[in-house]
């Protein structure tokens, strides 16, 4: 990953000692003609990747959105690039982590076809994104459901299976009705930091329905938070990067489903702020007498409910070997 920020700096720089406006270029090593830049004439930083065939490419081809553009335009004779640009500073965060997403998958390409294939997909793949997610960091609820699943993953799944197998359970990411989908069934989880009459939220009927599994699980864990002491969602997302480094192809797609959830590298600041000491987890089996709300009158979806840990503890089973079942 490129320090950015030193980057742009030593640009800046550069532009404020040169005396004719221009782009200022930095080549990043690959086969495709990709190179960070400096728009001196307003001071705007810059992606830039050639175009070998520039008649195949419309700007109408690029997704736009607030604070950036995206635009080909010409490099001197006969030569063109597509040219990412950073216009509302407020955003420099989100650009910097764009543009490192673009970097990794783009050098990676062996041709100019490849690469700027690459680069619309990931556009578009980070479209999708601010679609779904805008721009804001994700809520203390959604980093608490994050990081309980990723909490499930590191200390139940981890040690015994492998890490591309895991990942595929992962289902949270994709906002599916349950958090994790198995070969013999489905497992949804659940935190609380709740101190007294401890309960969660179910937000969907679909979620405890048991039609069709031959199991289903409600992991629940309970944490206290606590700004100085304990585990920050980041401090989990980097143990787990760190073991998933050495798993071929497992890093690439861990990273790619922390984007989908929503969880950005570039927002990790607030993330470690809120950090979480681990009081006691419980797993219960989800059967036709687990209290829920799965088969609602007709003409009523979308409900919503909270349920009390205390009323399903007639339900929780032993973890290790029922984790196991669901292989």
């Amino acid at each position: 990953m490129i320090d950015l920020k030193n980057l742009w700096d030593q640009l800046s720089k550069e532009s404020d000692a040169q005396e004719k406006s221009g782009i200022l270029k930095r080549s990043i090593k690959s086969k495709v003609g990709l190179s960070i830049g400096y728009d001196t004439s307003d001071n705007k930083k810059l992606l830039l990747l050639n175009i070998d065939n520039p008649d195949s490419i419309k700007n109408s081809h690029f997704p736009k959105w607030e604070g950036t553009s995206i635009e080909k335009k010409p490099l001197g004779e006969n030569k063109f690039a597509i040219i990412l640009k950073l216009i509302d500073e407020d955003c420099i965060n989100i650009f910097n982590a764009l543009i490192n997403d673009l970097l990794e998958r783009i050098v990676n390409t062996n041709n100019n076809h490849e690469a700027v294939t690459c680069f619309a997909d990931t556009i578009y793949k980070w479209y999708e994104f601010f679609k779904k997610f805008g721009k804001k960091v994700l809520s203390e609820q959604k980093q608490r459901g994050i990081y309980g699943e990723l909490y499930f993953l590191n200390t139940h799944l981890k040690p015994k299976h492998e890490a591309i197998e895991i990942l595929n359970c992962w289902k949270g990411h994709k906002l599916k009705h349950h958090d994790f989908s198995f070969p013999n069934g489905a497992l949804e989880v659940k935190t609380t930091i709740r101190k007294a009459h401890k309960k969660v939220v179910i937000s969907s009927e679909k979620q405890l329905d048991n039609t069709g599994f031959p199991n289903l699980y409600l992991y629940c864990i309970t944490l206290n938070m606590d700004s100085n002491n304990g585990e920050s969602l980041v401090d989990l997302v980097n143990n787990l990067n760190d073991y998933f480094r050495n798993q071929p192809n497992a890093s690439t797609l861990f990273k790619k489903y922390l984007s989908n959830a929503g969880y950005l590298t570039a927002h990790e600041n607030y993330y470690n702020e809120n950090k979480y000491i681990f009081k006691k987890e419980y797993l219960f089996e989800v059967n036709d007498d687990f209290p829920q709300i799965s088969n609602p009158p007709e003409g009523i979806g979308d409900i919503k409910y909270s349920l009390m840990i205390g009323s399903c503890l007639e339900h929780q089973v032993e973890i290790g070997p029922s984790i196991k079942m669901l292989f």
